[in-house]
């Protein structure tokens, strides 16, 4: 018994193309957090990749990217939120 799955040239493409921009933003995302010193960039990372993660689950119909981009997204804006001297709770 065999199983085929109906997967066209086109969306082959795409997934393609959809992985090599991903990794190319997480690149370029590692690349500025090492060149910019600064703290609120560093901060940023996590929520910056789950969000690269979604786009990707979403223009690539896949849920296989927005699991780990909801979970990195989620924790990276608890971090955010935690480490913002701003949002700092005082008593």
């Amino acid at each position: 018994m065999s199983t085929s799955t109906n997967v066209t040239p086109s969306s082959e493409r795409r997934e393609a193309v959809i992985g090599g921009t991903l990794l190319v933003a997480i690149g370029l995302l590692v690349l500025l957090v090492q060149n910019i010193k600064t703290e609120s960039l560093g901060l940023l990372f996590l929520p910056a990749l789950g969000g690269l993660f979604l786009v990707a689950g979403i223009l690539g119909r896949q849920v296989g990217f927005i699991i780990p981009g909801g979970i990195l997204t989620g924790i990276g804006m608890g971090v955010v939120l935690t480490q913002n001297p701003a949002l700092a709770v005082t008593d």
